[in-house]
């Protein structure tokens, strides 16, 4: 309980429970630390994390930089860790803000929650078919969340491990390309950016710190994607890029044999920050890569049937709406 502070009505306040390590001599062990901060500062430090740089941070929160750093500063000295490595002119998330950011998602969407609550539409009705086509929490998150909102919608998501996507009619697809190496021809909505980062093993000796170039991981045997796969292209290209053809270890798309495979040791693999399979597997890491190019683009495609119904046009602005703050 906190007393004797008078708070604004504007900001919700929370008492946070972290679970944060520290480093003494050799050992490393946790403590926890109770930590009060507000959505302000919780915004403050995601839209850091996203842009990697204080400046243009600064200017999509309208906020001054000093205003901006002084808050970053003391959200760090409240935790006692530093969240930010310094990467030339990036500012890019360490293993800690890694830790924290997952949490200040969690609790932003939390809070998204407790707003939208009231919005619950029970008036709107009709049908959807959804086309899953790229693994990512927040576009999972975000499909659940529709229904939740629109409960006279029936709903449909199907991913397409499930079923080709050629033989099924749909009115929306979530999917995600590259920009730089699709030929995508067809209409669609961009939504937010993910990047990729490359998962290794904890105990890997080869790659130190929480930032590294892909020409660092070149002796390390890769897991990739099939040959098929736009993906695959995109990693050939951006190691040969780099000065190497990475040494294949398995071929898979399939996140969690990928990421098993990682978690014994010996091999990496380049995954999406939100791949979903991530949360089993807590003895891998992601290390940010210096290559910002390396990322994909998710996006919505609407079925060009000409049909129009308000149950399509609830979709396709909640999804615009809940995904393009994703990152």
């Amino acid at each position: 309980m906190v007393s004797g502070q008078n708070f604004s009505s504007s900001r919700i306040i929370t008492v946070k429970y972290a679970m944060l390590p520290e480093t003494r001599s050799t050992d490393v062990y946790h403590r926890k630390v109770w930590v009060l901060m507000d959505t302000l500062q919780i915004s403050y430090f995601l839209k850091v994390a996203e842009t990697e740089h204080m400046t243009n941070a600064a200017k999509e929160l309208h906020v001054s930089q000093p205003a901006l750093s002084r808050s970053l500063r003391m959200l760090e000295e409240d935790l006692g860790v530093k969240l930010f490595d310094r990467l030339g002119r990036r500012l890019v998330l360490n293993e800690n803000g890694r830790q924290f950011y997952t949490s200040a998602l969690q609790f932003q969407r939390g809070i998204q929650d407790l707003k939208n609550a009231p919005l619950t539409n029970t008036e709107l009705t009709g049908e959807l078919t959804v086309q899953i086509r790229v693994d990512n929490l927040a576009v999972m998150q975000a499909v659940a969340d529709f229904c939740s909102r629109y409960p006279g919608i029936r709903v449909c998501a199907v991913t397409t491990s499930c079923v080709n996507p050629s033989e099924l009619y749909w009115d929306f697809a979530l999917d995600a390309i590259n920009p730089l190496f699709s030929q995508e021809k067809s209409r669609y909505m961009p939504l937010f950016e993910e990047p990729y980062m490359l998962a290794v093993a904890e105990n890997l000796p080869h790659l130190k710190g929480s930032v590294v170039s892909l020409a660092e991981a070149q002796e390390i045997p890769f897991v990739i994607p099939t040959e098929e796969q736009e993906l695959t292209k995109m990693i050939l290209a951006y190691c040969q890029e780099a000065g190497f053809r990475p040494v294949c270890r398995m071929e898979t798309n399939d996140y969690l044999i990928m990421l098993s495979m990682v978690s014994q040791g010996g091999c990496v693999a380049l995954v999406p920050k939100l791949a979903p399979a991530l949360s089993n597997y807590p003895h891998v890491k992601l290390l940010v890569l210096r290559e910002q190019a390396f990322r994909r683009t998710i996006i919505l495609r609407e079925a060009e049937d000409g049909v129009h119904s308000s149950a399509r046009e609830a979709f396709r602005s909640f999804m615009e709406q809940k995904l393009k703050s994703a990152f």
